[in-house]
């Protein structure tokens, strides 16, 4: 295989990212804000989501942005970036998808990887996959500042989700839930504040759930009805009210795959997971 790194430029186009493909016999450019996540298992499962975080927070922050990822040792890495938007990480016989929540026209591969860095400047971001021994220059991800959650909500039950965003969702699943899968803030029907939340993550089911609930979206004084309970059962079920994996699914991908917890803002700011 020839050594060098692979450029892909990603150009936003009315709801699709144009995607070429261009290989350079050089090494990676030089970056500045960089943050760089270093995994301490192995799953190519926590691999693909993590890929997926960081191509997802690539191509949706405003302004430049660089991040990195160092694959562990020991396999040799195959990343593609499919045309449905996932991606997929394969490793020996080993392969695992998540979704990277962007639209992409083409599919690239390249195998034997070490390093994985995506830089974004105003408009175009740059996927570059590199062989090299020499990890780029490194700055430390937030990792918030609440207790870490315990039981449903340990780091370790979140992780097969979040990948290397565990540790931040598990202190938002702490402060929200405590870990009970049958959390249920229903605040809303008694006019307290504009809440039907269910689950570990409390997934707020107003503008959700329109087929079961409705509310004035008045926050100042928010009053809500149960329109047909039947439909609003179904809903709770849909987003994991009793159901831990289905409730975690739904936060990620509320939460842009674990990138931005402003959805959760009181305790995203209180956790330094902000600001929001």
């Amino acid at each position: 295989m020839k050594k060098g790194v692979v450029v892909v430029d990603a150009l936003v186009n009315v709801g699709f990212i144009a995607i070429s493909v261009l290989l350079l016999a050089t090494q990676l450019p030089a970056m500045s804000n960089d943050i760089r996540t270093v995994l301490d298992k192995e799953s190519v499962n926590n691999q693909a989501k993590t890929v997926a975080g960081l191509l997802s927070i690539a191509y949706n922050s405003p302004g430049s942005i660089t991040l990195s990822h160092e694959f562990p040792e020991g396999k040799d890495y195959k990343v593609t970036v499919k045309t449905s938007g996932y991606v997929e990480v394969c490793a020996e016989n080993a392969c695992s998808e998540s979704k990277a929540f962007l639209r992409i026209d083409k599919e690239f591969s390249e195998e034997d990887i070490k390093f994985l860095v995506i830089s974004k400047e105003s408009g175009k971001a740059t996927l570059h996959l590199s062989k090299s021994d020499t990890a780029p220059s490194i700055g430390i991800p937030k990792s918030g500042t609440c207790e870490l959650g315990s039981g449903e909500c340990s780091p370790e039950k979140l992780r097969a989700v979040f990948g290397s965003a565990a540790e931040a969702a598990s202190q938002i699943c702490q402060k929200e839930s405590g870990g009970n899968t049958r959390a249920l803030n229903d605040a809303c029907l008694r006019g307290t504040s504009a809440d039907y939340s269910v689950g570990l993550f409390q997934t707020n089911l107003l503008d959700r759930c329109p087929a079961g609930i409705t509310w004035n979206h008045d926050y100042s004084n928010p009053r809500c009805q149960i329109v047909d309970q039947n439909a609003l059962e179904r809903c709770k079920q849909d987003y994991g009210y009793g159901n831990a994996e289905v409730n975690m699914q739904k936060a990620y991908e509320i939460s842009s795959g674990g990138t931005n917890w402003c959805p959760w803002k009181t305790n995203a700011n209180n956790c330094g997971l902000g600001p929001c």
